[in-house]
């Protein structure tokens, strides 16, 4: 996948619109900050991808509600809430460091499996 797809571009503006128009939707900058920080270091391939897109932001500022929300699932199931929150960021805020990959092994960083999730409809794995 050389650029993002229309369909995954529009998928996530769909969802970055909702949220914002959400008053109960919280948005924590600084985090918002150090999520498009660690992708542009990590990830510099996916990083250039999402800024051609003008997606940078949209996209931190979604998997952002979506790590709080898994967070909250798992507090709610009794999970400890430090290992909940480790565990809602590792699945929704990282990527690989692509250091290692293929030019195909992006597609299994999160941020990607989520952009693929959103093209099928936001049906959760």
């Amino acid at each position: 996948m050389d650029e993002m797809e229309q369909s995954t571009i529009l998928g996530i503006e769909k969802e970055f619109r909702a949220l914002e128009e959400d008053e109960k939707t919280l948005h924590n900058t600084e985090l918002h900050a150090r999520i498009k920080k660690a992708w542009q270091m990590d990830s510099p391939r996916m990083w250039g991808r999402l800024e051609r897109a003008g997606m940078t932001d949209k996209l931190a500022f979604v998997v952002q509600q979506r790590m709080w929300a898994e967070q909250d699932r798992l507090i709610e199931a009794g999970m400890p809430y430090t290992d909940a929150r480790e565990i809602a960021e590792r699945e929704n805020l990282m990527m690989e460091p692509e250091e290692d990959a293929g030019p195909d092994q992006d597609r299994a960083h999160p941020v990607v499996a989520y952009t693929h999730q959103m093209q099928r409809g936001g049906e959760q794995d």
